[in-house]
């Protein structure tokens, strides 16, 4: 079931309780050292929201969290793992701390038994006072945020295509490698199946619905920054010629507008030729590749060239002589 996606950031928050106790210090554990003990200590009670199936910051594959209490100076005052549990949406733990400085951090992996770099990471500074509850807030950030790149046909695909259109994303972070969930969004529309070549390209089909926007990749539940969208609306071959010679070529132009009636200058298409009258030979007219250079052959006859994304399409004749 599709949840609707939130703006908001999912965050791991850590609600710190603070006790004043003035008198004996209760015994040192494993983790303290003589040198950082003081006369005041509490408690620092930390609650985990575990990742939902919405946008968020912590990966949607996190599947264990680990939380450590630093000195200033880096030294591990005390630690422990939260494991994810079928069902759970808030996971939580109690650090003993002593009033002072202290750092929080906050490591995020894909297995129950953490192992190798963590997928999402925070580390914040907290004054522990005495007699003071001290909510704080931690926004963890993930190793590997998805990006879309923009650019012209040559060197990113430009971003633009009718519905029924085939575009190819470029960029990265995409989570091949890793296997995890993946979507996108074209024009405000999901992408019923997107297809994920590899980390850095995934290919989509414009959806029915989409307008002129944005499109977002959502990797592990992670967001890309918004990509400009424009929804390909018409198609318009320039200038083609009504006669072109045999063994010649000619780089043929289209531009386009999109559904506000804005142009697009660089519409991203897909050629096909047809022999409207075939020659006698069975050598085609002509050929066309994929930037849009006609090259003809030795054959006579009319030639029908189309430039077309999705349903939306342009045509010209041309006579071979």
């Amino acid at each position: 079931m599709r949840h609707p996606e939130s703006k908001s950031l999912a965050s791991l928050a850590f609600v710190a309780l603070v006790s004043a106790c003035v008198g004996p210090v209760p015994p040192a554990s494993p983790a303290d050292s003589p040198a950082i003990l003081a006369p005041f200590t509490g408690h620092v009670d930390v609650a985990v929201r575990w990742p939902q199936a919405r946008t968020q910051a912590i990966p949607w594959s996190t599947q264990a969290i680990v939380l450590t209490m630093r000195t200033p100076e880096g030294d591990s005052l005390a630690s422990f793992l939260l494991t994810k549990k079928p069902d759970q949406a808030v996971a939580t733990g109690s650090f003993v701390a002593r009033a002072g400085q202290v750092t929080i951090e906050a490591d995020a992996y894909e297995s129950s038994s953490p192992t190798g770099p963590p997928i999402a990471m925070v580390s914040q500074g907290l004054t522990v006072r005495p007699n003071v509850d001290t909510p704080v807030t931690l926004r963890l950030v993930p190793r590997a945020i998805p990006y879309v790149l923009v650019g012209d046909k040559t060197a990113a695909g430009s971003l633009n295509g009718a519905i029924g259109g085939y575009l190819l994303l470029n960029g990265g972070n995409f989570g091949a490698s890793r296997q995890t969930s993946i979507q996108v969004k074209v024009g405000g529309v999901p992408v019923a199946a997107a297809q994920r070549l590899n980390d850095t390209q995934i290919g989509v089909t414009v959806p029915v619905g989409a307008t002129s926007g944005g499109i977002v990749v959502v990797s592990d539940g992670i967001p890309s920054a918004t990509a400009s969208f424009q929804l390909l609306q018409t198609l318009a071959l320039v200038g083609p010629p009504a006669t072109l010679s045999t063994q010649a070529t000619l780089a043929l132009r289209v531009t386009g507008t999109d559904d506000h009636g804005g142009p697009v200058a660089l519409p991203n298409v897909a050629w096909v030729t047809n022999d409207l009258l075939p020659p006698s030979k069975t050598a085609a007219l002509a050929t066309v590749s994929a930037s849009g250079v006609l090259t003809t052959g030795s054959a006579t006859g009319t030639l029908l060239v189309t430039a077309f994304s999705g349903l939306t399409s342009a045509t010209a004749s041309i006579a071979i002589q």
